[in-house]
């Protein structure tokens, strides 16, 4: 942009006006008009060139602003000419291939992503869980709930965090909003047995498939009939076994695993009972009418009958 002289504009319209006064007289004399005396046109003169020099002055004072306006002009109409999608550069020394601000944030996201120690995908650190106090590894939701439910069924209550070779135990309370609640509540239980387990050795467990309740038997080993706190059946605390009424533990204990049904177990105790013996060699039920303890089993065994101990080498029984 040219540079606005005003001291040579005020000059040049000085010596115009000076030009046009003489140029006037001549045109008069030539025409025969009344021409303008010199004393007068002096005057004139004077007095053009006195306002002409103020408005110079005024326009001069006028021209910092000027140039102000004539300056953000020049750069708006330079910012209209580039295309409507720019990129800032924030910092001097950036290159032109810089990337545009979409591509900067997806990249900022990708470097601040956490990896799933189980998937090994990244993660948004919004969606990352870390679910113990004693270490920092982060997993998405999805594969520590498979990792936990997996382990639970397995039988282990401490479960370990999946991090490469990191001992620290996950907490239960951070995993619950992740696990489905049969989930949780067998965690939780799992547990609460290994506490019970550590804390005391009678720990008992119901014998029903369908409670499996556990229990801390704090009765020091007597009567060994005890009902479940849950299921409310009857089962034996010493033979961890449904409750065999009739039958002692060392009765029960001798059985074959065929001769523990309920059935059989009902006969034992009919034999019970009525002091019916059992031949121990092949286990049958043999009743006597008279006569002494000497029995000889349809098997062909000899046997007490008092004690149910085999004849040879017996003594002669007290209870005979």
């Amino acid at each position: 942009m040219a540079a606005v002289s005003c001291g040579a504009n005020a000059d040049l319209l000085v010596a115009n006006l000076i030009a046009l006064c003489e140029g006037r007289n001549e045109e008069a004399d030539a025409t025969g008009l009344l021409a303008v005396p010199d004393e007068e046109l002096a005057t004139e003169l004077q007095l053009q060139e006195v306002i002409v020099s103020s408005a110079m002055a005024a326009i001069a004072s006028l021209m910092p602003q000027l140039d102000s306006a004539v300056h953000t002009a020049t750069n708006y109409a330079a910012t209209a000419e580039t295309p409507a999608v720019a990129v800032i550069e924030c910092c001097p020394s950036a290159s032109s291939s810089s990337p545009p601000p979409l591509a900067t944030a997806a990249a900022t996201t990708a470097h601040h992503a956490e990896i799933c120690k189980i998937c090994l995908d990244h993660v948004s650190p919004s969606d990352v869980l870390r679910a113990s106090s004693g270490c920092t590894h982060a997993f998405c939701a999805a594969c520590l709930a498979r990792y936990i439910s997996a382990k639970v069924q397995e039988g282990i209550s401490g479960v370990k965090c999946p991090g490469e070779d990191c001992g620290s135990l996950l907490d239960p309370e951070l995993c619950q909003g992740i696990l489905s609640r049969e989930a949780f509540e067998a965690w939780c239980a799992a547990l609460c047995r290994s506490m019970v387990l550590g804390w005391s050795t009678n720990v008992r467990y119901c014998p029903f498939n369908d409670c499996s309740e556990i229990m801390v038997d704090d009765r020091g080993g007597e009567n060994p009939e005890s009902e479940c706190l849950v299921c409310r059946r009857l089962f034996c605390a010493q033979c961890r076994v449904p409750w065999h009424a009739g039958v002692s533990c060392l009765q029960y204990m001798q059985l074959a695993p065929e001769d523990t049904r309920k059935e059989d177990l009902l006969v034992l105790e009919m034999a019970n009972g009525n002091n019916w013996t059992r031949c121990p060699s092949c286990k049958f039920i043999v009743e006597r009418h008279d006569g002494c303890a000497h029995m000889t089993c349809r098997c062909g065994f000899h046997f007490c009958y008092a004690c149910g101990e085999p004849w040879e080498g017996h003594s002669s029984c007290n209870t005979a």
